[in-house]
């Protein structure tokens, strides 16, 4: 995923033509994603994040679940009625942080990779606000999406992928907050470093 200097907006090609996210929608991202515990897997969750100086309502955005095996969807959840705080992260999922107006399935939430994929798009018209394929260590399964080799662990208690300046990594998990990069990864940065990535 591309971020504008200019504009702050991302932007996506698919198949030769250019949908452009609307304004406001272009600022959230998904910042952090738990999607495997050591056993039953049902703490799974989506931590999105607002990197406007102004609180964004998500309505007509959709949080979109893909299994890579196949590129087809396997669940989607409007995000009508959510708002996030200049600054500030919100939780689609099952976690005591997270929103009440989304119902997340009570397990096997999302499924654990080797590929696949988790956006946010506009629904009107389709566009990718910003999605994150895991597990995939080849190219990327659709245009525009970030994609990383790192997966959540099933071994260790409360880890999480998230957004550590520029790369996916293996943390501790920090739902509904900024990321613990160095925790797990031995990564030093910094959430003011990782901040600068969406301004």
């Amino acid at each position: 995923m591309r971020l504008s200097n200019d504009f702050g907006k991302f932007v996506v090609v698919f198949a030769c033509s250019m949908l452009v996210a609307g304004a406001g929608m272009a600022d959230v991202v998904i910042s952090e994603v738990d999607y495997d515990q050591v056993s039953t897997d049902s703490a799974e969750w989506v931590e999105l994040y607002n990197s406007d100086v102004s609180s964004v309502l998500l309505d007509g955005m959709d949080l979109v679940l893909i299994n890579g095996s196949n590129s087809t969807e396997y669940n989607r959840f409007e995000l009508d009625g959510i708002m996030i705080s200049a600054d500030g992260f919100v939780v689609i999922g099952n976690d005591p942080c997270a929103t009440q107006l989304i119902t997340f399935p009570a397990t096997n939430a999302l499924q654990n990779g080797a590929p696949d994929i988790v956006q946010i798009v506009d629904r009107a018209t389709g566009a990718l606000i910003h999605g994150i394929e895991y597990e995939n260590s080849g190219a990327a399964l659709f245009p525009g999406d970030d994609v990383t080799s790192i997966g959540d662990s099933n071994s260790l208690e409360a880890t999480s992928i998230q957004m550590c300046e520029g790369e996916w990594v293996l943390e501790a998990s920090t739902p509904c907050g900024p990321p613990a990069c160095g925790t797990v990864s031995n990564d030093d940065t910094t959430w003011g470093g990782v901040k600068a990535m969406f301004r």
